[in-house]
């Protein structure tokens, strides 16, 4: 288990992320899968 790409986004953690886009990368590719689908939040921040 992964904590949501938002939770990811508040650490303001460029390698975090890397590592995190590595461990999702590796499982994709060791169950044989070649494209991850899934659902987006579409969040973003705005000052209105």
């Amino acid at each position: 288990q992964y904590p949501s790409q938002s939770a990811l986004a508040a650490t303001w953690s460029i390698n975090r992320a890397k590592e995190f886009g590595l461990a999702i990368a590796y499982e994709t590719r060791i169950s044989g899968g070649q494209q991850m689908l899934s659902p987006g939040a579409n969040l973003y921040r705005t000052p209105y």
